[in-house]
C-alpha cells in the first residue's frame, strides 16, 4: 500500500468519539503548503553544489601552475653551489644561452661519435674510446684524421671510460692500442661565427652573443654596441657572473672580466676593483635582497688597477678603461 493510499484511508475513516475530523486530517506530500520549503531545500542544495563546484576549480588552478607547494619546492631543490644556482635559472633562460647544453657542460660542439672510425665505446660528452696506434699513438692525430680538433687524450683503465692518466693531445699514448680521446669540431676563429662551434680558435677570444641566435669570436664586446655581450657557451660558473649586465663598463674582456670606464671607476668605486665588483657587479647581478654581492671580489693582481687600455680589438681608442676581474665562492 502506498503513502497516498494511505493517507486516503485515514481521511475515510471515521472520527472517534471527541475527535473532530480535523485533528485527523493529512496533508498530500505535493501540497502546495509544503512547496516554499521545497523550494528552500532546492536552492539551498543548488548552493551547496555551486560551492563545492568553484572550490574544486581553485584546487586544480592551483595543481596546474604549481602555485600550491611552491615554498616547498623552493626550499627543496635549493641550490648547494653557485654554478647549482645559476643552472636553475640558466635552464628558463629563453635565449642562445637556454638551448646551449641539453647535457653536462663540456667545450664545442660534439660530433657523433658513432660515426668516427676505429670507435670502441662512447664516453661523456666529446669523449670516447678509440683505437689510435695507426693515427701516430695521439689523439690529436686521431681526431684530425676525423676531420676534428683534440681537447683531451687520456688512457682508459680497462676497455672502458675510467681513466689513469692525462696527456697532451700532441703527446703519444704507448703501450695500449687503445685511448679515450676528446674530439670536437674546430673551433671558429676571430671575426667568424661561432654558433655552430660553441669555442673560438683563438684563447684571446670569446664566443659573443651579437643577436638573438648569432654569436661572433671577439677578443671584446660592448654590450649595446656589439650585441647582447653574453657568452651562451661558456661554462656554466664562468656564466653565472653575467659579465654583460655589470654596470659602467666599456667593454666585455671575457668571462668575469672587464673594464671600467675610467672616470666612473675612479669617482664611484674609488679606483678599486673589489669595490667595483661588490657594488657594481655583484648588487647588479644578485637578487633582490640578496646579501651575497658582499662575498665578491677582485681577483686583478696588485697594481693592475690603475692601469687604463683600449678594449681589444676596438677602432675606437675612447673605448678604454681600467680591468677588473670579479669572482665570488663557488660554495658556501
Amino acid at each position: 500500500m502506498t503513502a497516498s493510499v494511505f493517507a486516503h484511508d485515514l481521511e475515510a475513516l471515521p472520527a472517534a468519539p471527541g475527535e473532530t475530523s480535523v485533528a485527523r486530517e493529512t496533508q498530500p506530500a505535493d501540497s502546495p503548503r509544503n512547496a516554499p520549503y521545497a523550494g528552500l531545500l532546492l536552492a539551498f542544495t543548488m548552493l551547496l553544489l555551486g560551492l563545492a563546484t568553484l572550490m574544486t576549480s581553485k584546487i586544480l588552478l592551483v595543481k596546474d601552475d604549481g602555485a600550491g607547494d611552491a615554498p616547498h619546492r623552493a626550499l627543496a631543490a635549493e641550490p648547494k653551489s653557485a654554478e647549482q644556482k645559476f643552472n636553475v635559472d640558466f635552464s628558463q633562460n629563453r635565449s642562445l644561452s637556454s638551448a646551449a647544453w641539453s647535457e653536462p657542460w663540456h667545450e664545442g660542439a660534439c660530433p657523433d661519435t658513432m660515426s668516427w672510425a676505429n670507435f670502441k665505446l662512447q664516453c661523456d660528452g666529446c669523449k670516447a674510446l678509440v683505437k689510435h696506434q695507426s693515427y701516430g699513438s695521439t689523439c690529436d692525430g686521431y681526431c684530425k684524421g676525423q676531420g676534428l680538433q683534440c681537447l683531451g687524450a687520456w688512457e682508459e683503465v680497462n676497455n672502458d671510460c675510467e681513466t689513469k692518466g692525462w696527456f697532451q693531445c700532441s703527446e703519444p699514448i704507448w703501450g695500449t692500442s687503445d685511448a679515450i680521446c676528446e674530439c670536437t669540431y674546430p673551433c671558429s676563429q676571430t671575426g667568424n661565427a661561432c654558433t655552430e662551434s660553441k669555442c673560438c680558435g683563438d684563447a684571446a677570444d670569446s664566443c659573443f652573443e651579437t643577436a638573438f641566435g648569432t654569436a661572433v669570436c671577439m677578443p671584446s664586446c660592448t654590450p649595446g654596441v656589439d650585441g647582447t655581450c653574453r657568452q651562451p657557451f661558456l661554462q656554466p660558473l664562468g656564466q653565472a657572473r653575467q659579465t654583460w649586465m655589470w654596470p659602467d663598463i666599456a667593454c666585455v674582456v671575457g668571462a668575469g672580466q672587464a673594464l671600467v670606464k675610467p672616470d666612473v671607476f675612479r669617482s664611484k668605486y674609488n679606483s678599486d676593483c673589489t669595490r667595483f665588483c661588490q657594488e657594481g657587479a655583484g648588487k647588479t647581478v644578485a637578487v633582490a635582497g640578496d646579501d651575497f654581492y658582499k662575498l665578491w671580489k677582485s681577483v686583478d693582481r696588485p697594481g693592475a688597477e690603475t692601469e687604463e687600455q683600449v678594449c681589444p680589438g676596438a677602432e675606437d681608442a675612447s673605448r678604454r678603461g681600467v680591468k677588473c676581474s670579479c669572482s665570488f665562492p663557488d660554495r658556501l
